[in-house]
């Protein structure tokens, strides 16, 4: 996501963090109420939905390139 819009390295790390801290504090929200064996799955089905959208957005991310 760095190389294709030419952004500096320093940059695209604090962008990461700030994305990641935002995906953390919504899936805590989704999960606030959920618990045990319920959490674990939502956290993985988060996980594997995020996986998907990745690989589906070829122009951005190169999918399985990565």
């Amino acid at each position: 996501l760095i190389v294709q819009p030419g952004i500096s390295p320093w940059i695209g790390i604090w962008i990461g963090a700030l994305v990641a801290g935002l995906l953390g504090l919504g899936l805590g929200a989704l999960t606030l109420r959920l618990r045990g064996i319920f959490a674990a799955v939502m956290a993985w089905f988060v996980g594997i939905a995020l996986m998907g959208l990745v690989r589906n957005l070829t122009p951005l991310t190169r999918g399985s390139l990565g």
